[in-house]
This record gives C-alpha cells, structure tokens and sequence, in this order.
C-alpha cells in the first residue's frame, strides 16, 4: 500500500492504539511511525486488514515498552550496584530477570492489568473503567494474574 493513503486510512487508528498501550506521547508516536513502516513493507495480502493492522500497532507498542523497561532495568542495575554488595547485585539481577521472564511468559491481557496496576500504579476503579468491567471483576482478574505469575515464578525457580 503507497505511503500516504496507508497514513490517510490508518495513522489515527495506530497512534490511538500506541497511545492506549504506551501512555506517553513521544513513545506512541515513535510506535505509530515503527507500525506503519511494517505495514508499508508487508505484501498486504491480509483478508482482515483493519484487525492486522491495529495488531501491528499493538505489537509495535510494546516493542517500545520492552526496550523502555530494558532502560530502566539498566539504569536500576547501575544505581543498585553502587548501594549493594557484589553477591546483592547478582542475587537482585536475577530475581529481577526471573521476574521479567515470569511476566513475559504470561498471556497478554494478565500481563497489560499487572502493568496497569504495579508499573502504572492504577487504583482498581480505573483498571475496571479500562477493561469495561465491574469493580469486582478487575479484582478477580488480578487476582488471577497474580496467581499465574506467582506459578509461573514457581516454574521458573524449580
């Protein structure tokens, strides 16, 4: 598809989607302009082209995000190895990288609430707002990922 109608048709759509995921605009721009460089070179023989689309954007936004934490965890691990104990530093690094795997190793949507609640500290009424559900139903599924990700911690650590 030529450049800008593949912008006119969806630049809006995919910068929405980056915007919902990211949450900072620099970053969901950066993801919009990522997606839509993968949708231009695609061959373009989808059937459903709107729900590959907003896939695209999705999985470019939290390409963003993994490279964002892999920044953080750096520069934690710098701050941390200054303040710990050679052995701290090691047992600290690899307990943040069971816990990352752990995460990553979850389905998507486990993984979206638990970064609605611990990464962007969200109070439950507006993780239940975001997911379109009743107070007690964001609850239940965080409980839920919780349990997933305390299992899958367990798997990782055997």
């Amino acid at each position: 598809m030529e450049w800008t109608s593949l912008v006119e048709r969806y630049g809006d759509r995919v910068l929405q989607v980056a915007r919902s995921i990211l949450r900072d605009e620099e970053m969901s721009r950066d993801a919009a302009q990522e997606a839509l460089i993968r949708l231009a070179q695609a061959d373009g023989s989808v059937r459903n082209m709107e729900a590959w689309v907003l896939t695209v954007a999705a999985n470019a936004a939290r390409d963003q995000l993994r490279r964002r934490r892999r920044a953080e965890d750096l520069k934690e691990e710098t701050v941390d190895a200054k303040l710990q104990t050679p052995v701290e530093a090691v047992l600290a690094r690899e307990s943040r990288v069971r816990l990352a795997l752990a995460i990553e190793a979850l389905p998507a949507a486990d993984r979206d609430l638990l970064m609605m609640k611990f990464r962007d500290n969200l109070a439950g009424p507006e993780i239940a707002r975001r997911l379109g559900v009743s107070l007690e139903a964001a609850w239940q599924r965080l409980s839920r990922a919780l349990k997933a990700l305390r299992e899958q911690i367990g798997d990782s650590h055997d």
